[in-house]
């Protein structure tokens, strides 16, 4: 597994064709099922069939995420294999010796080579980028293991679905752009479906969103997906447009999300790497952060965000008319709420730190207030009494905010120096 790259790298220098990496960031061997609804069912348009794409894959895969087999990641359809060019998996091992050479070669520290590609989702998405700079790709799509190429429709008769060229978007839109990112559908946010009673109000609830959210993402983005059963649909206006949309900056953001996201690599620059605080989330808002220098396009393109993981059938081509609501309780959504909710909290001190200094102290004490005040009611809601711990949690991440910045500071200094190690 690996090295599969370097026996075509002369060949491809030569070669005329765009060269395209799909890169996935997995802990789930169902990611193998994704990959092929992208490339054998939905996903693939005429740019692939003309000829003039050459198409492979990146899989860095996590281990310990689902207690997987490195052996799980392989792909063995034939049909697949006769598609791409190639694909390099990048399990710890391989990874940790080609970014081992960077240290050996004094072009990063040790600390450093910890600090872009050690354990983590985020420093996983820097082994994808990494490798697909150091093999020369043209372009890079980040695919999500959880989103399949297809747009819900909410329709007077139920639900109806369009299969989505996604691939194919991404690479017309990247054309006139340095990074492309497309809409997503259904269970967009780990938020499961709530009926408010006297314990958790829809107050409490716009309370919170309020404390932990950005300018991007706000109460009012989050209010209609309770009507709606947890779910977003497809807007049919965007997938019949063909305008690429320029994002403009929001208070220190271009926002893009990790998934559904393209980059060309040779004129996006000096791309900062991805980051987020130890045990938090929030990769693709940090990134949204530090590309402001960027030409950064909507592309009219969707991709069903299967947020809980229990709907594995649409990969098989079953395409229900509706769509069942995901509520508290439900396949496990109280647990992931959970878990998003503490990841929001961990990333909210650094990101205020980035975008909003000046105010940091003011917006923190009005967040630790809001949390303070909701947290019972959260805990009683859904029966867990860890909710109550996001109030601790915010002090620790709020207390260690400078040393945040400084990671992330650094970070991308280091990531720059590499980049330019790379291109001589």
């Amino acid at each position: 597994m690996g090295g599969s790259f370097y026996m075509k790298e002369v060949f491809w220098m030569e070669d005329k064709k765009l060269r395209v990496a799909l890169g996935f960031v997995t802990g789930r061997s169902n990611f193998k099922e994704v990959l092929s609804a992208y490339l054998l069912k939905w996903g693939l348009g005429e740019s692939f069939r003309s000829g003039d794409v050459e198409l492979s894959v990146l899989v860095a895969y996590d281990l310990d995420y689902m207690h997987t087999k490195a052996e799980d990641f392989v792909i063995e359809d034939e049909e697949i294999l006769s598609m791409v060019s190639g694909i390099e998996y990048l399990g710890k091992e391989r990874i940790s010796n080609e970014v081992g050479l960077l240290a050996d070669e004094g072009v990063l520290s040790l600390v450093e080579v910890e600090l872009l590609f050690g354990k983590g989702y985020a420093k996983l998405r820097n082994a994808v980028l990494f490798f697909a700079t150091k093999l020369g790709f043209d372009r890079l799509i980040y695919l999500d293991d959880d989103e399949y190429p297809l747009a819900c429709v909410g329709g007077v008769n139920g639900v109806y679905w369009l299969g989505q060229d996604v691939i194919g978007s991404h690479l017309a839109g990247l054309e006139v752009s340095d990074i492309t990112n497309g809409y997503h559908c259904g269970y967009v946010s780990p938020i499961p479906d709530v009926v408010f009673d006297d314990v958790l109000e829809v107050g409490d609830f716009r309370l919170f969103v309020e404390a932990v959210s950005n300018d991007i993402v706000t109460w009012k983005s989050i209010a209609g997906r309770f009507g709606a059963g947890g779910l977003t649909f497809a807007d049919h206006k965007i997938i019949d447009s063909e305008e690429f949309i320029v994002v403009e900056e929001i208070n220190g953001l271009k926002f893009i999300s990790g998934g559904n996201l393209g980059l060309n690599l040779a004129t996006s620059g000096n791309l900062s790497p991805f980051f987020n605080p130890p045990g938090a989330r929030g990769e693709d808002t940090f990134l949204s952060s530090s590309i402001g220098a960027c030409d950064v396009r909507k592309i009219p393109v969707y991709t069903f965000h299967d947020g809980f993981g229990s709907f594995p059938f649409l990969l098989r081509g079953v395409l229900p008319k509706r769509l069942d609501v995901v509520g508290a309780g439900d396949f496990g959504s109280d647990a992931r709420f959970l878990s998003a909710a503490m990841g929001w909290v961990k990333y909210r001190p650094l990101l205020v730190y980035i975008t909003n200094r000046a105010h940091f102290d003011e917006k923190i004490v009005k967040m630790r207030e809001a949390l303070v005040a909701i947290a019972p009611n959260f805990a009683e809601f859904f029966g867990d009494d860890d909710f109550v711990d996001v109030v601790g949690v915010l002090d620790h991440y709020v207390a260690r905010v400078e040393e945040d910045f400084a990671d992330f500071t650094s970070g991308g200094e280091a990531w720059s120096r590499m980049l330019k190690y790379l291109s001589r």
